[in-house]
Parts: structure tokens; sequence; C-alpha cells
């Protein structure tokens, strides 16, 4: 399993062009533990930055369809 978290042009009526592929376990690893840890979040940024720790999800859009197999070939 994995989650996909993309970024919506309201004015675009659009997604940005790239969007974050997280595998679970990583989410669980690396989310915002929120109301004492019973929820999870995700904040990130749309620039590459050294202390952004969702860098590494980013991915084209386009590309999505070969991320999701590899992660099922993972399973």
């Amino acid at each position: 399993m994995a989650f996909i978290f993309c970024f919506f042009d309201t004015e675009e009526g659009d997604i940005w062009d790239y969007l974050w592929f997280v595998p679970a376990p990583d989410f669980i690893k690396l989310a915002n533990k929120l109301n004492s840890g019973k929820s999870l979040g995700f904040v990130a940024g749309r620039k590459k930055k050294e202390s952004n720790k969702w860098d590494d999800y980013l991915i084209d859009k386009k590309s999505l369809a070969n991320q999701i197999i590899a992660q099922m070939k993972r399973i």
C-alpha cells in the first residue's frame, strides 16, 4: 500500500505536475504524529530543500502508474 498526495491548483483546475508517492511503511515512520499519535499528518513544500523529508517521494505525475507497479512487485 502507498499514499498519494497532490497539490490541486484551484486557479488552473488541475493537479500540479508532481505528486508524492509514499509507501505506507515510510509514511507511518515519517509522518507527523497528531492527536497524541492517533492521527498522522503530511506537510511538504513544492520546492526541494534538504530539510524536506518528503523530497525523496516526489515524482512526476506521468510516472505514477510505473511507481504503483513497482510498489506492487515489492509486496
